[in-house]
């Protein structure tokens, strides 16, 4: 029952990761392009097909991935505060508590550098790869 708990959780995580990534806004670009934007849509009409990079679908598919990887390790360092502050004072309770949230932080730590290097390599292999 506990596995499926976790399963469906985690199914459920990488759902909802991957439907409502928020991308980064710029406000000032946003208002000095807006012109641009609106004769691009003018020119070519609403809802025509644009083109799919495989570097940009994999860079998407590996940032929900890192993304639900990362919220996995908050819940898990949530859940060891949790028993850090129940342990009542047993040592051995404590040191468990103790060693998984050490353990999360150094996960976590890995997530986010592997984020960066994905971030990086995946940007760079699409301006190499784009013709501009």
């Amino acid at each position: 029952m506990k596995k499926r708990f976790t399963t469906l959780l985690l199914i459920s995580l990488m759902v909802f990761n991957f439907f409502f990534v928020v991308t980064a806004v710029q406000a000032g670009t946003l208002l000095d392009d807006s012109n641009a934007q609106l004769g691009e849509f003018g020119e070519e009409g609403y809802g025509q097909e644009q083109a799919v990079y495989l570097p940009t679908i994999v860079g998407n598919v590996i940032s929900v991935i890192l993304g639900t990887l990362g919220i996995i390790m908050v819940v898990i360092f949530i859940r060891a505060g949790f028993w850090y502050m129940t342990a009542g004072g047993d040592p051995a309770k404590v040191d468990k508590a103790k060693k998984v949230m050490f353990q999360t932080v150094i996960g976590l730590l890995i997530c986010l550098l592997s984020y960066a290097i994905t971030s990086f390599v995946v940007g760079n292999l699409a301006d190499a790869t784009y013709l501009s």
